[in-house]
Formats: structure tokens, C-alpha cells, sequence
């Protein structure tokens, strides 16, 4: 009798030491396949650029433009298609100065750029960047448009990691301590840049 019931001990001990050996792994892979890359919560408040996209396939009419941006920094860009820079444009101008100040000892890995539509005439805007925002480069597209620019949008702002990709993509009234957020967080994990 005690040996059938030493047995059953020494078996159901040994299915109970394998259930908590093998249970977290079964549950793991069973939620991995049902994940949804579009359904994953994230810690950033920038939307993710799914897949990145290279400067390389970028049409820079400016020379050598790709290979400024990604000189092995963080960039935080401008885009604008329009012919002004309207309010919330120049706003935008002014968290993005704000952004770059604000990473103090990390400002050096962090580069601020402006892209304009090369078709349009861009002068009042060029001279708005030069008089009163120094610091910031100008490049120019031949064009922009999806997937770099939602659709509905005419302005926005990205960043472009270390490597050339343009990662994530922000609108133009995003809340700039969030964006900070996301740079410094960006700043800790990276081991490039």
C-alpha cells in the first residue's frame, strides 16, 4: 500500500515539476503566434514606420544629403510640402530648438533638419530657418508622399536613427515632453549614435 501510494507521489511530483518547467514556454508560443506585429502596445509615443524606410530610396535634390543625415546621429526632421511655414509650423520649428536644448550633455547625438518640396519656391521659409532657428540644415526632395507623409497631412515631423532609417513619424502639434521622452529613451538603448 505505501508503495503504490510513493508511486503516485514520486508521479504526480515529477507531472508537476514538468508542468512548471514546460507551461511558461507552451504559454509563450501560443501567444506569440497570436500576436499581431499591428496590435503590439509600445512605449513610444511616435508612430513606428513599419518597415523603415532608407534615405538611399529617398530623391534628394540636395548633393550628398543622405549621407549628411546619417553621419552617425539621431536626426529629428521637419517635413513640409507647403510653399509657408504656417503656425503650427513655426511652432513646431520652435519645440524642435526646445528638444535639441533640452538633451543637454546629449545634444551632440542629435541633429535638426528641415525637408522642403523642391518644386515649390521655399524662400520665405529658408529665411525664416536661417534668422531665426541656426543649427538647422535644409534639404530638399524632389518629392514627398506616402509613407513618409500620411496622406491627409501636408507638414509633419520624423526621426531618422543613426543607421539612415526613418523610424518614426510625429504630427506637427505632438507634445513635445513625449518626443523628449521617446529621444532620451532612444539615447539609452542605442549603442550607436
Amino acid at each position: 500500500m505505501t508503495d503504490a501510494r510513493t508511486q503516485r507521489r514520486a508521479r504526480t511530483t515529477i507531472i508537476l515539476f514538468l508542468a512548471i518547467l514546460i507551461g511558461p514556454a507552451l504559454y509563450a508560443h501560443y501567444l506569440f503566434g497570436q500576436a499581431n506585429p499591428q496590435t503590439i502596445k509600445t512605449k513610444n509615443y511616435g508612430e513606428l514606420i513599419r518597415p523603415p524606410i532608407l534615405l538611399e530610396n529617398l530623391s534628394f535634390t540636395t548633393p550628398n544629403a543622405a549621407e549628411i543625415l546619417a553621419h552617425r546621429k539621431w536626426s529629428l526632421v521637419l517635413i513640409n510640402t507647403s510653399a509657408t511655414c504656417d503656425a503650427a509650423c513655426e511652432k513646431a520649428l520652435y519645440h524642435m530648438r526646445q528638444l535639441h536644448q533640452a538633451l543637454h550633455k546629449n545634444q551632440s547625438r542629435l541633429q535638426r533638419a528641415v525637408w522642403l518640396n523642391a518644386a515649390m519656391d521655399n524662400q520665405a521659409i529658408q529665411n525664416l530657418i536661417t534668422q531665426s532657428y541656426t543649427g538647422m540644415t535644409t534639404f530638399f526632395l524632389s518629392e514627398i508622399g506616402e509613407p513618409l507623409l500620411p496622406a491627409d497631412q501636408t507638414a509633419c515631423i520624423v526621426l531618422i536613427d543613426p543607421l539612415g532609417n526613418v523610424m518614426m513619424r510625429y504630427p506637427l502639434d505632438a507634445d513635445p515632453m513625449k518626443v523628449l521622452k521617446d529621444i532620451k529613451h532612444l539615447h539609452a538603448v542605442s549603442q550607436i549614435g
